[in-house]
């Protein structure tokens, strides 16, 4: 119920920035982005909602899972937060031909990273958000590489 009523406001009023959910992550130290992208795509893999999109049928809400594909991972530079919060943060997305999450890391310094991830709150609510950055460290420490350390 609570889909389908997220669903109706973005139909109502159109798709809204205020319906994503951001997280973003200071990465420092050594990264390894493919191995960080292996675990951001691992997680839309595993979680149907986050590769579906929401479409209508007949006036009603019908929710559309993709294929397993991953997730993108747009790579970026940028002198700090501020630029990054600036450029990216709060894009609204279409919910019936894209899915509800994106990511995009951003340099900052060589050992220096932004992790932005959105969601849109049809997929994710403050709760998931935890399970969801544990998911994200244990696959990003899969081959016993040391994880980079977070704040947030």
């Amino acid at each position: 119920f609570a889909q389908r009523r997220l669903w109706f406001m973005d139909q109502l009023a159109g798709s809204s920035a205020g319906s994503m959910l951001p997280l973003v992550l200071r990465l420092s130290g050594a990264l390894d982005v493919e191995r960080l992208h292996g675990s951001l795509s691992a997680i839309v893999d595993r979680h149907e909602v986050l590769r579906s999109r929401f479409t209508a049928v007949d006036g009603e809400p019908v929710q559309v899972v993709d294929a397993p594909a991953g997730v993108a991972l747009e790579r970026v530079e940028v002198s700090g937060p501020q630029e990054l919060y600036d450029r990216f943060l709060g894009r609204p997305v279409d919910l019936a031909a894209q899915h509800p999450v994106r990511a995009v890391l951003a340099r900052v310094a060589p050992d220096e990273h932004l992790l932005l991830v959105e969601m849109h709150h049809i997929a994710v609510d403050g709760w998931s958000w935890g399970v969801l950055l544990e998911e994200l460290a244990a696959g990003y420490r899969g081959d016993a590489v040391a994880a980079p350390a977070v704040s947030y």
